[in-house]
């Protein structure tokens, strides 16, 4: 537990470095680094610690009729939807972006709180289609077979890829 808010505290210094009031497009938010689980992306590291706030849930403010999600006074436009989502595991902070990024179509990001069976916080994207459909973009975003190990296959058959931050 100590270990957890120690790394969580490195990473929410990092993030204040950002300027109150800035602007992140979703291309912007959905970048090659964000999108490769690169922790040295900035926005994805930013929304996601800045969303996260362990026993209260998650602090955000979305104006769907500006498709804009407020984080510690940064605005992410073109985020079309947020719903919290509960588990018996954690909890996710799910966004609707439908977006095309290096070849693939992004239609969720998630900033996800694990609880058990160990704690984690990190965050998904969900492009539509299988791995194996979306083969040659993961392997443009990764690099040659070095994406196997964050990717698996949702309910519906679509690729999801899963990025921890700390955990």
């Amino acid at each position: 537990m100590v270990g957890k808010y120690w790394g969580l505290m490195v990473c929410l210094s990092f993030t204040s470095l950002y300027v109150q009031g800035q602007s992140v497009t979703v291309q912007q938010l959905l970048s090659q680094k964000g999108m490769s689980c690169d922790v040295d992306n900035s926005h994805l590291l930013h929304l996601t610690m800045g969303a996260v706030a362990y026993d209260e849930g998650f602090t955000y403010q979305f104006m769907p009729s500006k498709q804009t999600l407020k984080v510690k006074g940064v605005n992410y436009t073109g985020i079309q939807a947020a719903e919290v989502l509960k588990s018996v595991n954690g909890q996710q902070l799910a966004l609707g972006v439908n977006v095309e990024r290096f070849g693939l179509y992004v239609n969720r990001v998630a900033l996800n709180v694990v609880s058990s069976p160990y704690e984690s916080v990190g965050y998904y994207w969900v492009a539509e289609g299988s791995p194996a459909k979306n083969r040659a973009a993961l392997n443009a975003l990764f690099g040659q077979g070095s994406w196997q190990d964050y990717v698996s296959t949702t309910g519906a058959g679509n690729t999801r890829v899963s990025c921890t931050i700390a955990g």
